[in-house]
């Protein structure tokens, strides 16, 4: 039996959801009816309850400690998982007994980071919230395990546990002498990703210490309690695995101790290509040049033929995830391209959530009218930017042909708002000041005046089909775009890249990332096949910039046959990273834990 332990199980906030979703089909199909599944229970939790059956003693027993668990299968997939709220639980009365022999009234959660400090040395004194939750929760985890132990509900699983969130359980068990095969799973370290943020090149700094990294840091960076959970974790389990030969480097430099296996992540195999996902790729690239031309529109015309659609999306981590490298390579494109007499523009897209009060009142009020005037429009014609290349010259040919209707969309498209003299950078709001994406942006000459070649939009938002612009899921709005960059200097392994191919965008990730580490030894001509992996290890960061900016130019100026070909291979790389081939590395995992308790564990 497998039980895997993580907070993203039917519970979408992160990117591991990505990972555990997409593999379940391969544990299923080993595992059967001897798989679970343990989460956190709140409202992001996709679960089809079910009757508790034999769990509900247990269940009943944790509900008087104030841990609630709720049983069912994951909404869609068909695993079951329990989850659960251990939030009263953290906050019950509760006690211990301290070095002095004193006796500690406290809350519950103090009585367990006080276990921890006293038999793994952890230091929360601290602690913020979100590592409390983490080990409140955890602590729970393992109550619940105990107990199914106790119930005979299960005999002998192996555990898989996914990052330092889970840590507590392990450990808990580990206290109370529960000998199971454990197998703990970091998909980057808590310091690594600190450090990464400042600047600092993780992975050389690794390659060239001979020692492990001193825990003063982790106190510098104030996360020295998630630091010394993940170290106690890795630790302690019987077997330590990461994401990709990046994340080894920097684990053991980081945690104390080599990796056993690498897990590389994969993808599920993607479906045949139908024509009604054609046609959905098609009015997806439709809706977008109609917002991109609402947001342009009011200030000044533009062509939309040809047009090429890039972006960068992730975590607003702003030198992690190479935001910089990005818009720096976009402004020196922008400057070479004033240089060339050609309509095509370059429209850039920074995906990158952040803080705001909601979309600019402009920005939605411009592509409501745009919307409008290209319904009318369709009823004459269905191509309207790559006949015409934008609405005015569309409305021109119209009302040479009727009057009345080419007047009126006309004067439609007048009622547009127009703030300053160029569109503003950001669709939305922001609530606060000096934003480092915006100030670079500027810094780079890109201000989306009229002669600027390249147009840079922030969408400080994360895409949904209620976020209250595109209302578009991120992963179709992928389908009408050409061009996906990700220039990280930090990605443990990064599934954008693949997720980009996938949408058949041509595809920019780098040797720092653990997929671009990954496609260097697995893909063959990866180049070829529209994957292009930049040099950022052990380079200056003004190299790298060229180096994107010198591809970016050759693909503007590469022929639409041509163009469209790379795209299209580059939806093959996603052959290379699919779960099939991917899997056996986390069975491996699983087989040397068991092996290390019993032959009984090695025949399942």
């Amino acid at each position: 039996m497998l039980i895997e332990i993580s907070t993203e199980a039917a519970r979408k906030i992160g990117g591991i959801y990505t990972v555990i979703s997409s593999k379940l089909p391969y544990l299923q199909k080993k595992y059967k009816e001897d798989l679970l599944l343990i989460s956190m229970l709140d409202e992001k939790s996709e679960i089809d309850e079910k009757p508790a059956g034999k769990l509900k003693p247990v269940f009943s027993k944790l509900s008087a400690l104030g841990i609630k668990c709720k049983y069912g299968e994951w909404s869609g997939y068909g695993a079951k998982v329990i989850a659960i709220d251990a939030r009263e639980f953290g906050e019950r009365p509760a006690a211990y007994v301290d070095e002095s022999g004193r006796t500690v009234n406290d809350k519950q959660a103090n009585c367990i980071k006080y276990k921890l400090w006293k038999e793994f040395k952890i230091d929360s004194l601290e602690s913020s919230w979100d590592f409390n939750e983490a080990v409140v929760w955890g602590h729970a985890v393992g109550i619940l395990i105990e107990e199914l132990i106790n119930a005979k509900i299960i005999a002998s699983p192996t555990l898989q546990f996914h990052e330092w969130l889970t840590g507590a359980a392990l450990l808990h068990l580990k206290s109370k002498g529960i000998s199971l095969p454990t197998v703990f799973t970091t998909h980057a370290t808590v310091l690594g990703r600190s450090l990464a943020s400042t600047g600092r090149d993780v992975l050389r700094e690794a390659a060239e210490k001979k020692e492990g990294i001193n825990i003063s840091e982790s106190y510098r960076y104030h996360v020295e309690a998630k630091h010394q959970l993940e170290v106690q974790t890795a630790l302690n389990a019987d077997v330590l695995t990461c994401v990709s030969k990046a994340v080894a480097t920097e684990v053991q430099y980081i945690l104390g101790r080599k990796p056993d296996v690498i897990v590389w992540n994969g993808v599920a195999k993607p479906p045949a290509v139908s024509e009604e996902r054609k046609k959905r790729a098609h009015f997806i690239r439709d809706e977008l040049l109609r917002f991109l031309e609402s947001y342009f529109q009011p200030y000044y015309d533009q062509s939309y033929k040809d047009a090429i659609l890039t972006y960068i999306s992730g975590r607003y981590e702003f030198s992690n995830k190479g935001f910089d490298i990005y818009i720096n390579a976009l402004g020196r494109l922008n400057k070479q391209l004033k240089k060339v007499k050609s309509e095509k523009r370059i429209f850039a897209f920074i995906f990158a959530a952040s803080s705001t009060s909601g979309p600019r009142d402009e920005v939605i009020h411009n592509y409501l009218l745009q919307n409008k005037a290209n319904h009318f429009l369709r009823t004459y014609t269905e191509s309207i930017y790559e006949k015409y290349g934008n609405t005015p010259n569309a409305i021109a040919v119209l009302k040479a042909k009727n009057k009345s209707v080419g007047t009126n969309l006309q004067s439609m498209l007048k009622g547009m708002m127009k703030l300053g003299s160029a569109p503003a950078i950001s669709t939305h709001n922001l609530n606060y000041g000096n934003d480092i994406i915006l100030n670079t942006c500027r810094a780079a000459g890109l201000n989306n005046a009229k002669d600027d070649r390249v147009k840079i939009i922030f969408y400080p938002t994360y895409a949904s089909p209620m976020d209250g612009v595109l209302n578009m899921a991120y992963y179709d709005v992928l389908k009408g775009t050409d061009i996906g960059i990700f220039p990280s200097r930090y990605e443990p392994y990064g599934y954008t890249p693949i997720e980009s191919c996938f949408a058949k965008n041509i595809s920019f990730t780098t040797d720092a990332s653990g997929f671009g580490l990954y496609a260097l030894e697995n893909i063959p001509q990866a180049s070829r096949m529209g994957l292009k992996i930049l040099k950022v290890q052990r380079r200056k960061t003004q190299h790298t910039v060229d180096e994107l900016a010198r591809e970016l130019l050759a693909l503007y100026k590469m022929p639409a046959d041509r163009f469209r070909q790379l795209e299209q291979e580059a939806a093959k790389v996603i052959n290379y990273c699919t779960w099939d081939k991917t899997i056996w590395y986390y069975f491996k995992a699983y087989q040397m834990a068991e092996q290390k308790h019993g032959n009984e564990y090695s025949k399942g």
